[in-house]
C-alpha cells in the first residue's frame, strides 16, 4: 500500500489512472443507490408557481451564455407547507444552442390539472423539504452501471 501512495505521489500514470477508475466506480455505485431511493419516493399534489428557462450567470457574448430550468413550486406534506425549485436529481445546464434539452426535460413534469397549475411532486418521506418534479428516468441505471463497469474493464486490462 505504501508503494502505491509513493507511485501516486511521484506521478506514476498507472497509479493515477487507478485512482480515477476507483473514483468513477464509487460514483457509479452511489448514483445507482440514490436512483433507487428516489424512484421509491411518494407522489403528492403541488402547485407550480414559476416555470421557465432562465440565464445562469452573466455572459458578455450570447454564444457563451448558459441556461438552466428556473422553477418554483409549493406542496404540503402532513399539514406542513414546503416550497422548492428542484426539477430532477440531474441538474441540466445548457448552452445557448442546447436549450432544447432543457425544454425536453421540462416536458416530463406531470400536470395533474393544467388549468390550476397542479403538478405531481415527488418528495423524500424522511426529509419532506427535499423534492423533485421528475422521477429519475429508467435509463439512468445503465449510465450509472457504465460508471462502475468501465473501471472494472480498465482494471482487467
Amino acid at each position: 500500500m505504501q508503494s502505491f501512495f509513493q507511485d501516486l505521489l511521484s506521478g506514476d500514470r498507472a497509479a493515477i489512472l487507478n485512482v480515477i477508475a476507483g473514483y468513477f466506480f464509487l460514483c457509479g455505485i452511489c448514483g445507482l443507490l440514490y436512483w433507487r431511493r428516489v424512484r421509491s419516493w411518494p407522489q403528492i399534489s403541488g402547485t407550480l408557481i414559476k416555470s421557465e428557462i432562465g440565464k445562469l450567470g452573466n455572459s458578455m457574448r450570447a454564444d457563451e451564455q448558459s441556461y438552466t430550468a428556473k422553477l418554483r413550486y409549493q406542496y404540503s406534506v402532513g399539514g406542513e407547507e414546503y416550497e422548492s425549485k428542484r426539477l430532477s436529481s440531474i441538474q441540466v445546464v445548457a448552452s445557448t444552442n442546447m436549450r432544447a434539452l432543457l425544454r425536453w426535460q421540462m416536458r416530463y413534469i406531470t400536470y395533474l390539472d393544467k388549468d390550476k397549475n397542479e403538478i405531481a411532486v415527488f418528495y423524500d418521506p424522511k426529509k419532506p423539504q427535499k423534492s423533485y418534479l421528475i422521477k429519475p428516468l429508467k435509463i439512468e441505471p445503465f449510465i450509472y452501471a457504465a460508471f462502475f463497469i468501465l473501471p472494472i474493464i480498465f482494471w482487467l486490462m
